[in-house]
């Protein structure tokens, strides 16, 4: 068993664990192991046995929380996700965007969107969609691009 903790700046992260076999946990030691992702509060984010050669585990830290937050999260929605070009954004009009490659660079920003995004401009991955609305709150989601 090999447990590590890391305190984490507000942000986005990657985690990549590599196995030079290429079967992961698998008859590891005589058995199978297992690979357990947690999060802050003990949430288990992933838990594999068999990965292949290479797991990347892509995830934000967030050290804002609040009940606005988490009901403008379910009523606002973006869709389809993953996504090829354009991104549609439904529940509220006229917002500020900013997306964010999964390192936390600024890739976009766009203001006054209503309802869709184009997106060809920017290159496939995992990103991160803030969206800000007229009363300056933030809405944070994360979508992917083919």
């Amino acid at each position: 068993v090999y447990t590590e903790e890391f305190d984490l700046e507000e942000g986005c992260y990657s985690f990549t664990i590599y196995d030079e076999t290429g079967n992961g946990f698998v008859n590891w030691a005589g058995e199978d192991g297992y690979f357990i992702f947690y999060d802050h509060n003990g949430n288990e984010m992933v838990n594999i046995v068999d990965f292949g050669f290479e797991l990347n585990i892509l995830f934000e830290t967030s050290l804002t929380v609040g009940t606005e937050n988490i009901d403008l999260n379910k009523e606002i929605e973006i869709y389809p996700n993953p996504t090829e070009n354009l991104l549609y954004i439904i529940g509220i009009d006229k917002i500020d965007i900013i997306i964010y490659d999964i390192l936390g660079n600024m890739v976009f920003t766009k203001r006054n969107v209503n309802g869709k995004v184009n997106l060809s401009d920017i290159s496939s991955g995992t990103y991160i969609i803030e969206m800000i609305t007229s009363e300056q709150k933030t809405i944070k989601k994360k979508f992917l691009k083919h």
